[in-house]
């Protein structure tokens, strides 16, 4: 048993995904992100993200974060593998 995109399309983990807006009111801005894992009861998944806004790294990178969003709030980019 899986759960779906609302275009049909089932929900891998590795999926490159549009995040339609952000997730409980903090942290994932409007953009692309990466499913980290997938939660079919809760109809969430977990995605992982680049903050742009939050470069503290030695090498002035973007950090890499994660938060909780509503399937229903993500679409289909690219899929890996």
């Amino acid at each position: 048993m899986g759960i779906y995109y609302s275009d049909g399309e089932l929900i891998q983990e590795f999926d490159h995904v549009l995040v339609s807006c952000p997730a409980n009111g903090v942290g994932v801005p409007i953009g692309e992100a990466q499913i980290c894992k997938v939660y079919p009861r809760k109809k969430e998944v977990k995605v992982s993200y680049f903050d742009y806004f939050d470069c503290r790294r030695k090498d002035a990178q973007p950090k890499r974060k994660s938060c909780l969003v509503s399937i229903s709030n993500v679409e289909l980019v690219t899929r890996d593998g």
